[in-house]
């Protein structure tokens, strides 16, 4: 695994020309101009000083995440950790009660693929002013990841990109299916959490990430092309739920995996 960026830049290149010819394109990229993305650092509080009350709670929530090592949690957190397929948003399928993959919702993929490609590049900035140190490098236990470990030694742990990415995408597929908002909502909270059970990231690292996507998401709103290609993934959502199709994953046993986390 590379860094958050790498891996969502990859993803892209590797699906950017795969789609439905009928439908219509959503460019691969930003959405944001660089001016647009909100500055983190003023924005966001610093993470937790050593020795005060909150990094004790990060502590006593990493040590409670360890527990998962080597469970069903724990790959279904490897599972979470790949931005794209097998994994990326493509784990929202049983939460969205529809298949998202890129056969069957390649611009509901390029519309929650985009967006978090606008969280990769809003995120790198306090990664780098704060340069925090992630669970393994202090308690040495093993990741979810370890094809990544050297790079994520570099890469700073606050705020978490993936929380920010996951949460976003459980406020977007909410929006485009009401329905199953809070199916929806509820995967997105699970999908930072594997973070911690990964032993990649702090639990305040996972909650200021949602503050970022959920920020990121509301800015989006106010551009014109995030909107419409809102419109079309809202569309291809709609056609898709009318053909009824079947779900490629064991959704029993992500609900099993998922009990008791917190």
């Amino acid at each position: 695994m590379k860094n958050f960026t790498a891996i969502l830049l990859l993803g892209l290149s590797l699906t950017g020309c795969t789609g439905t010819p009928e439908k219509p394109a959503v460019r691969s990229g930003s959405f944001l101009e660089k001016s647009a993305r909100p500055d983190l650092v003023a924005l966001l509080p610093p993470p937790p000083a050593e020795g005060s009350p909150a990094a004790a709670a990060d502590q006593v929530a990493s040590e409670k995440f360890l527990q998962y090592m080597n469970t069903p949690r724990w790959e279904l957190a490897i599972l979470d950790a790949a931005m794209r397929e097998p994994g990326g948003a493509t784990v929202f399928s049983c939460a969205a009660g529809l298949p998202i993959t890129e056969a069957t919702t390649p611009l509901t993929l390029r519309v929650l693929r985009n967006t978090a490609i606008d969280i990769a590049m809003t995120t790198s900035a306090p990664k780098k002013h704060y340069q925090r140190k992630r669970p393994f490098m202090l308690n040495q236990q093993p990741v979810c990841t370890p094809s990544g470990m050297k790079y994520l030694q570099k890469d700073g742990s606050y705020p978490s990109g993936h929380s920010s990415a996951g949460w976003a995408w459980g406020l977007l597929l909410a929006e485009l299916l009401p329905e199953r908002a809070d199916a929806l909502l509820q995967r997105g909270w699970h999908f930072g959490q594997s973070r911690g059970v990964c032993n990649v990231h702090w639990q305040s690292d996972i909650e200021q990430g949602r503050m970022v996507g959920a920020m990121l998401v509301a800015r989006l709103h106010g551009i014109a092309e995030f909107r419409a290609a809102m419109d079309a993934a809202r569309e291809e959502l709609l056609q898709l739920s009318r053909q009824n199709p079947p779900i490629d994953r064991d959704c029993a046993a992500e609900a099993r995996a998922l009990q008791g986390d917190s």
